[in-house]
């Protein structure tokens, strides 16, 4: 078996690193801050994406984990330093599906025009401005890296990745070498993990919950619920659930709880209520305040038909 050694320092050393780490943080507070997910009240509550994590996004079949993470990309790529990159893999989209939904949140038209090819004449203005917008965002989108393998070589090939977003965790491959499923999730968790500390960057990897937990509110808050392991439970330092937003007994329609299992780093076992537009394939803003202070006929016609 190979030996690794890891990196061992002195108490001289150990004492002098982290505190020169201190004086980088206090002169240049921005490169070190946690990258706002596009949601103030997450952001307060965990502190946002930060380096050297790993970040699980999880639910329930189109609970709505893909546009979370479309969100957090866009959002994200707005507050990188000059010389960084997003990069967002997705293994279940096409270039063009991925580019609709993409389109729609900055441009501000019906998803489902780009999908069934119906823009209208009044959409074009719209359109290109969204296109400008995304030409300007320092993202890249690759589709089909399903092995760790193939996601570590873009990494090192642009070497100046800031955060990675992986849609969706159970897609990606393992060796096949080491036997069952869940052994390969695990080996794949783990990797994800050491990613985020090897090259100081935010990883976040979307995960489907098991049908078990949709069971009840009360399990598929249970962070041990994420289809084939439990590893991420264990390796993640953040988890966040996308939940129903239940009112009186009733799920509440377009809004969504985002329930912050776990963190090692900040509060955990909070939930965070949240808007989820897929017409626009948005989540987040506006706030709760404002919902209720629109008329009725602004937020029901123009935001939630779909």
């Amino acid at each position: 078996m190979k030996v690794i050694k890891g990196t061992t320092l002195t108490s001289v050393e150990l004492a002098r690193k982290y505190y020169e780490q201190q004086v980088d943080r206090h002169n240049d507070p921005e490169k070190w801050r946690g990258l706002s997910f596009g949601h103030p009240d997450l952001d307060r509550v965990t502190g946002g994406g930060r380096r050297k994590e790993f970040i699980v996004i999880a639910g329930a079949q189109k609970a709505g984990k893909t546009t979370a993470g479309l969100n957090m990309v866009l959002t994200m790529a707005d507050q990188v330093q000059d010389d960084e990159q997003v990069l967002f893999v997705s293994l279940e989209m096409s270039h063009s599906g991925l580019a609709g939904r993409v389109f729609a949140n900055l441009s501000e038209v019906d998803v489902n025009k780009f999908r069934d090819y119906k823009l209208e004449d009044g959409d074009w203005t719209d359109v290109i401005r969204g296109m400008e917008k995304l030409q300007e965002m320092p993202i890249l989108w690759n589709v089909g890296a399903y092995n760790m393998a193939g996601i570590e070589a873009i990494i090192e090939e642009h070497e100046n990745i800031r955060v990675v977003v992986i849609d969706y965790f159970q897609l990606m491959m393992g060796d096949a070498s080491t036997g069952k499923r869940w052994e390969q999730l695990e080996e794949l968790s783990r990797s994800l993990k050491r990613l985020s500390v090897m090259k100081n960057m935010t990883v976040i990897a979307l995960s489907q919950q098991t049908r078990e937990a949709l069971k009840s509110i009360t399990k598929q808050k249970d962070p041990n619920t994420m289809a084939g392991t439990q590893a991420l439970a264990r390796d993640a330092d953040m988890m966040l659930i996308i939940l129903p937003m239940v009112k009186d007994e009733e799920e509440v329609p377009h809004m969504r709880e985002i329930w912050v299992a776990l963190s090692r780093n900040s509060m955990a076992e909070v939930g965070i209520e949240t808007i989820f537009i897929p017409k626009f394939a948005r989540m987040g803003a506006p706030a709760r305040e404002e919902i209720e202070e629109m008329p009725e006929s602004t937020y029901q016609a123009e935001y939630w038909e779909v």
